[in-house]
């Protein structure tokens, strides 16, 4: 989600539910952005906020029925989405992606290295394995 959806989503929930002030609202969707695509965390807020029962925005970025509801049963409960694809970055989400949120705040770039076996050493280790001698 864009921080401009954010906002937008936010001041929409924010005119549902005036009891919920607009930064608690937006510091929460950030806190859910992982939780799957932007439509999910949009309906998901939604939910949260139509139950009066839940008295602060923090409930959005928490387990609970809000996630699920009007899914359909049998349907998967869990969203899945693109990877980033920056080297290091995998774990987040392509269009979320906290640490190229950190690189853009911090325009040092760090030298991407790839973590494996020195060539030569690949060849030494496949070459005792066929004549059978062990390193």
């Amino acid at each position: 989600m864009t921080s401009k959806q954010g906002h937008a989503l936010a001041a929409l929930i924010h005119e549902l539910r005036s009891d919920w002030g607009i930064p608690g609202i937006v510091a929460e969707l950030r806190k859910a952005a992982d939780r799957g695509t932007p439509f999910d965390i949009a309906l998901a807020a939604l939910h949260a906020a139509q139950d009066e029962k839940n008295r602060t925005p923090a409930i959005i970025a928490l387990p609970g029925p809000h996630w699920t509801r009007g899914k359909v049963l049998g349907e998967a409960t869990s969203s899945t989405f693109a990877r980033c694809p920056v080297i290091g970055h995998t774990s987040y989400a392509a269009h979320n992606c906290g640490a190229c949120a950190k690189d853009d705040l911090d325009p040092t770039p760090t030298p991407q290295t790839r973590v494996g076996l020195d060539p030569a050493r690949v060849r030494q280790i496949l070459a005792n394995h066929s004549t059978g001698a062990t390193s």
